[in-house]
């Protein structure tokens, strides 16, 4: 179906009807209930929670950053960035519209995927499940704390947004929108949220769970984890360093939760349903009061002073255009025309050219103590 182009979306919520089936089929539904429960209650906050992640950071204008990863990606790779590397490759293809979708679709699978391995191990392995779900609740909690305290711009906004980074093709965007228009809006709810790669630390925590437990059936897994790693620094979704941190992230929980515990269970079963369900409605409660108020914090993520001056002052014209139009926003005409004028001096394309020339007219125009020329006008017309 990749290969013809046909695609379909599955929310993380839409897989609990197959769980449940499968449970039903195994004829093991309360124990289903009693296992699973308060995990997919943890799934679902955690959706939840990080787009109330997002909103935080943008609100109250957290500090973002770029560069440290930008950095890291160049001292790893011999002074290369591994997504313009790849994306390189893929301009000299004949058709790479093949490989896009199948990395899209693999992009995409990485949380319906895990969940399915977990209902692997479940009726599999049912004393490893436990362990399996403590860990996943580690992968993805810590990872949230890592997003709120270090937002980090991923590589196709440095280079498209920022211009940090050679031209890079947000190439899952491009199929997301053209085979389901408005997808991408709903499905990346925290365009942030580079370092660590989860989309890294799912897939290793599944292979590191399925080596331990069958054998050379983790083949599979081997190859699964292989492609999705592959596939997210082609994309241009994260850099090499981010899917490192990602996998130690993995191995971290994993022999977080290899030590041995001497608490039976942690839903306490002999409490029956009531228990796990109650719990599993408190956190889906928690989760609706993070939904409210991520949509009365939500607002869109905007360049500050500070990121500018931290993360763009120099290195392109793009970063002069930004700290030009923040200075015009703030009145500073005499900074707003030092930014624009650089940016005309560094701009590579015909277009960043034209739009630093006709920012830095209009900051003249304003400066002007006269009337604004007719050309003036025109020009501030055409910007608006």
């Amino acid at each position: 179906m990749v290969a013809c182009g046909y695609y379909a979306f599955i929310w993380k919520t839409a897989i609990i009807p197959a769980l449940v089936l499968g449970a039903l089929l195994s004829r093991r539904l309360d124990r289903f209930i009693a296992d699973w429960s308060i995990f997919l209650g943890l799934v679902i906050l955690f959706d939840f929670l990080r787009g109330l992640v997002f909103a935080l950071v943008a609100h109250f204008h957290l500090p973002v950053y770029m560069h440290y990863a930008i950095e890291w990606e160049r001292a790893l790779c011999g002074g290369e960035v591994a997504p313009v590397i790849l994306q390189h490759w893929r301009a000299g293809l004949d058709n790479p519209g093949f490989l896009d979708r199948l990395l899209t679709v693999v992009h995409a699978s990485h949380f319906a995927y895990f969940m399915i391995f977990g209902l692997a191990i479940w009726m599999l392995r049912p004393e490893q499940f436990r362990r399996y779900a403590v860990a996943v609740a580690l992968v993805l909690y810590v990872g949230e704390l890592v997003y709120l305290i270090v937002p980090t711009v991923p590589p196709w906004m440095a280079a498209q947004r920022f211009g940090v980074l050679p031209p890079l093709e947000h190439i899952a965007d491009h199929i997301y929108n053209a085979e389901l228009p408005s997808l991408q809006k709903a499905f990346d709810i925290n365009p942030i949220a580079a370092m660590p790669s989860l989309h890294a630390a799912l897939p290793t925590l599944c292979l590191l769970f399925a080596l331990s437990q069958f054998g050379w059936w983790a083949l599979v897994v081997a190859i699964y984890t292989a492609v999705a790693l592959f596939g997210i620094v082609y994309l241009g979704e994260h850099y090499v360093v981010d899917v490192l941190a990602g996998v130690a992230l993995a191995a971290a929980a994993f022999a977080a939760v290899s030590v041995p515990l001497r608490v039976r269970s942690p839903w306490r079963r002999s409490l029956g349903w009531a228990h796990p369900v109650a719990v599993t409605a408190l956190l889906i409660l928690v989760a609706e009061g993070a939904a409210v108020l991520t949509s009365r914090l939500g607002e869109p993520f905007e360049v500050t002073a500070a990121f500018a001056e931290r993360e763009l002052d120099g290195p392109s014209s793009e970063a002069h255009l930004y700290l030009g139009r923040l200075a015009l926003h703030r009145g500073d005409l005499e900074q707003a025309r030092e930014q624009f004028s650089r940016a005309v001096d560094m701009s590579e394309s015909d277009e960043q050219r034209r739009d630093a020339a006709l920012l830095l007219a209009r900051t003249s125009a304003r400066g002007s103590k006269g009337a604004a020329s007719p050309a003036h006008a025109g020009l501030n017309r055409a910007i608006q």
